[in-house]
């Protein structure tokens, strides 16, 4: 077991390494115990993954792209930006 398997860790994408502080930059994968909820790109796009026990909820309204399924959050993601729910939808394994 690693130690970015519990709370809550952001992994850079090109550096591969682990960080319980946002990055800098984009872009960065986010995780809650062990799952991955998430990912910020370079623009400042934002995914969200909406099937694993924990989810990303967002404090404020973002536009949603539809046809892409991202966020347009335009700024480097922060603390005061979301929070992380338990996901009331989630079934575990079937």
């Amino acid at each position: 077991m690693r130690i970015h398997d519990f709370g809550l860790w952001f992994n850079h994408l090109y550096s591969d390494e682990w960080s319980t502080t946002i990055p800098p930059k984009g872009p960065f994968r986010i995780y809650y115990d062990g799952f991955e909820l998430g990912t910020q790109l370079e623009d400042f796009d934002l995914y969200l993954v909406d099937y694993e026990p924990h989810l990303i909820n967002l404090k404020l309204h973002f536009p949603l792209n539809r046809w892409s399924g991202d966020y347009k959050i335009g700024h480097l993601l922060t603390h005061e930006d979301f929070e992380i729910i338990p996901n009331p939808h989630y079934k575990g394994d079937v």
